[in-house]
C-alpha cells in the first residue's frame, strides 16, 4: 500500500494536485479497495467520486463499506511549497450474495454444457453447415432451472439451409446436344428439403445429444446430380425449336428422335422448364377438354404434360407444332417412346427449352 501511496504522491506533485486522484485495487473476487486524494478544498469532489463508486459496486452485491479519511502534508520538493491534502480510503466487501450469484451462474453453465452435447454436421454442395455446442447454447433458455429449446430457432436454421441448397425452380445452365449453353429455369425438378420433418428430427437429435458428422437432411425430393447444376449425365433433352428429343443414360445416347410439341398457334405451346419423370403408365386414356386419346406409353413430366406415343400421327418434327401441335404434351414415335419407357427411371430430369434465337416461345 505504501508503494502505491508514494506513487500517487509523486504524480500529484507533477499535476500540482488540481483534481481528484482515484485508485481502484481489486484484492480478490469479494474485496475491492478505492483510494482518492485531493486538495483539502476539493474534498467534496473526492467524496462525490467515492459515493458514485459505492453505488455502482453496490449493484453487484457489496454489503460492507469502510471509509477512512485523513489529512496530511505532502513533503515538498526543493523550491515547492508544502501542499496540504485530504485522502479517503474506501474498502468494499461482498459476502454470500455474490457467492450465491456465482454459484447460480455456475449451475446454469453446467446445465447448458450438460445439455448442449449434440454435434451435427452437414456437407452439402461443397460447403459445411455445423450445429455445435455454441450454436445450441444460443437456441436455449433456462426456465425455473430447466433447459428450454427454442424450436422456432431450430426451424429457422433448417429453412436457411433449404434456401441455400434447394434447387427446385432455380436457373440452370445446360450444355445441349450441339455443345451450346442453354439457360433454363422453373419446373419441379431438383433438391427440396422437407423443412418440417428435418426440424422435428433435429430437435430430437439435439435433445438426445446425437453426434453425426455427415448428416443428410430429410428431402421431399432428390435430384439425380448434386450441387446447383444437378442434372447429372442421365436426362431427357427436348429442343422445341428443333422439335427433337434425346435421351442420355449415364452419358450414353439411347434415343434421338423427332417429336411434336404443343400447338403455339392455339396458345398450347409446351413451356420451357426442367421437369422430371413422375411416373410410367402403360395403356391409358388421356382425357382433356374435347378429346380422349388412347396411348400405349405415358410418362408424366410436368403438370398435365407428358411424353407419349401418338398413333394418330404419321409425321414428326419440322414445323408441325406451330399449327398442328399437341395440347402441350411431347408426341413421340412409337418405337422411340417404347425404348425410353423401357430404360428410363422415375425421377430422371427432362430439360425442355426453346433456343434463345428461336422465334417461337412457350405458350404458357
Amino acid at each position: 500500500m505504501n508503494g502505491i501511496v508514494n506513487s500517487i504522491k509523486d504524480e500529484l506533485w507533477i499535476k500540482k494536485i488540481t483534481k481528484v486522484h482515484l485508485v481502484i485495487m481489486w484484492q480478490d473476487l469479494e474485496r475491492v479497495e478505492f483510494m482518492a486524494m485531493g486538495k483539502k478544498w476539493g474534498i467534496l469532489l473526492t467524496l462525490t467520486a467515492i459515493v458514485s463508486v459505492i453505488a455502482i459496486v453496490g449493484a453487484i452485491g457489496a454489503t460492507k463499506c469502510i471509509i477512512k479519511s485523513k489529512k496530511e502534508n505532502l513533503m515538498p520538493r526543493e523550491g515547492d511549497k508544502v501542499i496540504s491534502t485530504m485522502s479517503v480510503h474506501l474498502t468494499l466487501q461482498t459476502d454470500s450474495i455474490v457467492l450465491a450469484v456465482n454459484q447460480q451462474i455456475n449451475k446454469e453453465e453446467k446445465l447448458i454444457n450438460d445439455y448442449a452435447t449434440a454435434y451435427i454436421q452437414y456437407n452439402l454442395d461443397g460447403s459445411t453447415e455445423l450445429i455445435d455446442k455454441e450454436l445450441i447454447a444460443s437456441w436455449i433458455t433456462l426456465k425455473n432451472g430447466s433447459i428450454v429449446l427454442d424450436e422456432e430457432k431450430v426451424k429457422d436454421f433448417v429453412e436457411r439451409l433449404a434456401l441455400a441448397h434447394d434447387t427446385v425452380g432455380t436457373e440452370r445452365s445446360f450444355v445441349n446436344s450441339h455443345g451450346k449453353a442453354v439457360t433454363v429455369s422453373g419446373g419441379p425438378y431438383g433438391w427440396k428439403i422437407d423443412c418440417d420433418k428435418e426440424t422435428k428430427e433435429l430437435i430430437d437429435m439435439i435433445n438426445r445429444g446425437v453426434k453425426e458428422k455427415d448428416r443428410e437432411p430429410v428431402y421431399k425430393q432428390k435430384a439425380f446430380g448434386r450441387g446447383k447444376n444437378d442434372i447429372g449425365n442421365t436426362y431427357v433433352e427436348i429442343n422445341m425449336s428443333e422439335q427433337k428429343m434425346w435421351y442420355y443414360k449415364e452419358g450414353e445416347l439411347i434415343v434421338s428422335t423427332n417429336i411434336v410439341t404443343g400447338n403455339t398457334a392455339k396458345g398450347n405451346g409446351t413451356p420451357s422448364v426442367v421437369g422430371y419423370i413422375h411416373n410410367k403408365v402403360r395403356n391409358t386414356n388421356l382425357v382433356g377438354k374435347g378429346y380422349v386419346a388412347f396411348v400405349h406409353y405415358w410418362m408424366k413430366v410436368y403438370g398435365s404434360i407428358g411424353i407419349h406415343d401418338a398413333s394418330w400421327r404419321s409425321k414428326f418434327g419440322g414445323s408441325i407444332y406451330k399449327k398442328n401441335g399437341s395440347h402441350g404434351c411431347i408426341n413421340t414415335p412409337y418405337e422411340d417412346v417404347k425404348t425410353i419407357f423401357d430404360n428410363i427411371e422415375v425421377g430422371t430430369p427432362v430439360i425442355i427449352f426453346y433456343e434463345e434465337n428461336s422465334e417461337e416461345k412457350s405458350g404458357e
